[in-house]
């Protein structure tokens, strides 16, 4: 038995942990096993599901695991076992849990492009929105379908709240948003020498490409400098 699930809010470490120690213990309860062996590369968690450490902010998961492990003792034969393992002995554990984080962020995508490509734009941007609440990281590629479809449609401001969405992860900026975003500020009449909201944001656009151009300009002069030298 494997399992993982996503988790839309956790707060640290720990939490999730005491999360992946939950959703085995719900396996085991299933099954019944006499002899239960628990193993996990986070010490804390273990002592303290063990017995031999107090929580202090996990109290109310901690509750969770005492009582499922007191649901499961009836049924074995000795004590539950307690073994802390290296990270590189957990790879199995990592990847599963990357397969849970692709497996949301495939079915948010999924239903962002579906409602986009049906004509449903206000719909794939509450999805968008709550991607965004349940701490989804989607791909650029969605902001960029989402965007192309506004613009064919003519929905400036629902293209510019998509813009404002994909600007939240700073790292996921592309040339085509920039694109999109400029042309939505156009369409509504914004001037690079005009002081009204949208152009003071058609001049941030330009001056923010402008910035990512020259930085890509030194990166690449680098990059020949370097392979000059080699």
């Amino acid at each position: 038995w494997q399992g993982a699930r996503f988790l839309r809010d956790c707060p640290n470490s720990a939490a999730a942990e005491y999360e992946g120690l939950l959703l085995g213990l719900d396996a085991a309860l299933r099954e019944r096993p006499t002899d239960l062996r628990i193993e996990g590369d986070c010490r804390l968690v273990l002592t303290q599901a063990a017995g031999t450490a107090r929580p202090r902010k996990q109290r109310k998961q901690h509750k969770l695991v005492a009582a499922k492990l007191e649901s499961l003792a009836p049924h074995l034969t000795t004590r539950p076992c307690f073994e802390s393992i290296s990270r590189d002995e957990n790879a199995h554990a990592d990847a599963l849990s990357r397969e849970a984080v692709a497996a949301m962020e495939a079915l948010h995508s999924g239903a962002i492009l579906g409602a986009s490509r049906a004509g449903r734009t206000s719909e794939a941007l509450a999805t968008l929105e709550r991607s965004a609440r349940e701490n989804v990281r989607l791909a650029p590629a969605v902001y960029d379908e989402l965007m192309r479809a506004c613009r064919a449609r003519s929905e400036w401001r629902t293209l510019l709240s998509v813009y404002a969405a994909a600007q939240r992860d700073p790292v996921r900026r592309s040339d085509e948003a920039y694109g999109h975003a400029i042309a939505a500020c156009e369409a509504l009449g914004a001037s690079a020498r005009g002081s009204d909201p949208p152009s003071r944001q058609l001049s941030e656009l330009l001056r923010q490409r402008g910035a990512l151009d020259k930085q890509r300009r030194r990166a690449a002069a680098v990059a020949a400098t370097r392979a000059e030298v080699a």
